[in-house]
């Protein structure tokens, strides 16, 4: 996307207790997310963003979803 535009963040997730969304910029945990969603997100430098869903189900298995967003100017 170009620099100061928004860009969606969408994930689905199957038994799942919960999920969390990570941004591989600053590395740690956006927020605590539902198992299926989306988040809109606005980053503002002209680099490469990886976002990252973990969910956890059932004995604490994790999985990971993960995507990559480029910022141009």
């Amino acid at each position: 996307i170009s620099q100061g535009q928004t860009a969606t963040v969408t994930w689905t997730s199957t038994n799942a207790s919960g999920c969390h969304i990570w941004d591989g910029v600053y590395g740690h945990p956006l927020r605590t997310v539902g198992t299926g969603g989306s988040l809109v997100v606005a980053p503002h430098q002209p680099q490469s963003y990886r976002y990252q869903v973990n969910c956890d189900g059932a004995g604490k298995a994790t999985d990971q979803f993960a995507g990559q967003l480029v910022v141009t100017q």
